[in-house]
């Protein structure tokens, strides 16, 4: 719930004090593997991954409810059911998602040259669209070629 800036989304930022947690990520639907707290308009979320050598498409698939911001290495590279321009903690999602959006997956294709070999860095600020939401979720994969 407290607005960490922009520096969190950067390889280097110090995350040694957050809690770990696998995916499906949130509160409210019964599905998650990790149950978050509720009470909060924003949620940030980091995990680190190797990449060897390769190439080939970068494709980057997305759950999230309500709205979701992807950075890679520190650049956005995808943006969901959120306002154009700054993001902050206070940010609302766009729209509040139900139903069968609640589960939906969404698609796109990344930059490839945006992986490094060696260690990389997702960066994900998933947005309620109220602060008294009864769920959120989150989950991401991240495939080549």
């Amino acid at each position: 719930g407290r607005d960490l800036g922009t520096a969190w989304r950067m390889p280097g930022y110090d995350d040694s004090g957050w809690p770990r947690g696998r995916a499906q990520l949130g509160f409210g639907d019964g599905d998650e593997a990790t149950r978050m707290a509720p009470g909060s308009l924003t949620y940030y979320l980091r995990t680190r991954f190797d990449v060897g050598s390769g190439s080939g498409p970068v494709t980057l698939r997305l759950l999230r409810d309500d709205g979701a911001a992807v950075y890679l290495n520190g650049v956005e590279v995808v943006r969901s059911n959120l306002p154009a321009g700054s993001l902050s903690a206070a940010t609302p999602a766009s729209s509040a998602v139900a139903g069968a959006g609640e589960s939906a997956w969404y698609s796109w294709t990344v930059d490839p040259a945006l992986l490094r070999a060696g260690e990389n860095l997702l960066a994900v600020e998933v947005h309620n669209s109220s602060r008294d939401s009864s769920d959120i979720s989150f989950d991401l994969a991240l495939t080549r070629g």
